[in-house]
């Protein structure tokens, strides 16, 4: 399964059918020129060694993603305005979503309605 940023914090839940779905969040999203280096290992990893003047920028962007059972992206949550970034936990509770970060003083309730 191939995503856009860096997944964390995944949790389950079921679908109104009853069938699994899955939820994390994605600490950061990858800057465009990322997406080019994703099938190089190599270099990703020589990106980890970068000084930080020269390391890849961390985007204040909020990402939720649900998944199904088979791991195919059925829905995504994505917060633009750098309100919540680097999220690092969701958590499924009935009728919507807890979600915490390393930046945020609160922990954020996402209402989902069937």
């Amino acid at each position: 399964m191939n995503h856009v940023g860096l997944p964390d914090g995944v949790s389950a839940g079921v679908d109104e059918k009853g069938e699994p779905i899955f939820y994390f969040v994605l600490f950061s999203p990858f800057p465009g020129f990322m997406l080019g280096v994703l099938d190089w290992p190599s270099i990703r990893q020589l990106l980890l060694y970068l000084p930080s003047g020269l390391s890849v920028p961390i985007l204040k962007w909020g990402f939720i993603v649900r998944t199904d059972k088979n791991g195919v992206v059925t829905r995504t949550w994505q917060d633009h305005s750098g309100e919540t970034f680097q999220l690092t936990a969701v958590e499924v509770t009935k009728g919507g979503l807890y979600v915490g970060g390393l930046h945020n003083n609160f922990v954020g309730f996402l209402k989902i309605d069937k």
